[in-house]
């Protein structure tokens, strides 16, 4: 079954988070209502962790960042893997941090990669033991069609890190890798094993509210998978299909 495009759901009920059913595997994540103390980090440890991390980043350091992950974002991934998707960045030539943000469980670190002649923003956040539990590169200047489709492709393949550090900062933190790779097998126990991505279509972007549909073929059944954008391409809502044959 593939749902046809005209059928969509409203996208201001996708943009304020509300499920589109009870098989959705992602909403958007409510806002963090509580507001407590500094991380017992605080901001120069924070600081100093960050730099260690951005260092071996730019060393390409796949043992030392592999060691800085907190357990529950370590345990579905490997040092190979680590290893990989660093050779696969391009040389960094210098790391500079913006800005550190305390807060009552962990602390938020903006930076900046300088890798040629490009800048390229990243967020950290790290808890209050100094390990990372999410992070982001700024992905505003490709296109949401092909973010939308690595998400998913890196979910079938079982690249649940990979695949999560897409999502908006706000979202990793709301959701463990446990989750979402619970989720999609979830999914998989529905609709049957995954076979291939058809294609994708925008069913609306530009705005702060953005709209993918990943036409993926199961084994049981084809369905639009819909992957949900901020305005600066920040995946903040998923929906999957919840009819089975």
């Amino acid at each position: 079954m593939i749902r046809p495009a005209a059928l969509v759901r409203p996208v201001l009920t996708l943009a304020l988070g509300l499920s589109l059913g009870g098989g959705a595997l992602l909403a958007m994540a409510p806002p963090s209502g509580a507001q407590g103390g500094p991380t017992a980090l605080g901001e120069a440890a924070s600081r100093t962790r960050a730099e260690i991390l951005l260092e071996a980043l730019r060393q390409r350091n796949g043992e030392a960042v592999f060691a800085s992950l907190a357990p529950d974002v370590r345990r579905f991934t490997s040092l190979p893997a680590i290893q990989a998707r660093l050779n696969q960045v391009p040389p960094i030539r210098s790391v500079r941090i913006l800005e550190v943000f305390s807060g009552a469980d962990d602390s938020t670190i903006r930076a900046e990669l300088l890798a040629g002649d490009q800048r390229r923003p990243l967020t950290l956040v790290i808890d209050a033991e100094g390990q990372l539990v999410a992070w982001r590169f700024d992905s505003t200047q490709l296109p949401i069609e092909q973010l939308a489709r690595s998400f998913v492709a890196e979910l079938a393949e079982g690249q649940v890190v990979t695949a999560r550090s897409r999502l908006s900062i706000r979202l990793q933190e709301e959701l463990t890798p446990a989750v979402i790779q619970a989720r999609w097998r979830g999914l998989e126990r529905r609709v049957g094993p995954f076979q291939q991505i058809k294609g994708t279509v925008v069913a609306h972007a530009g705005g702060d509210q953005q709209l993918v549909l990943v036409t993926t073929r199961f084994a049981k059944l084809t369905d639009n998978l819909f992957v949900i954008f901020d305005g600066q391409n920040r995946i903040v809502g998923i929906d999957f299909p919840i009819d089975t044959p």
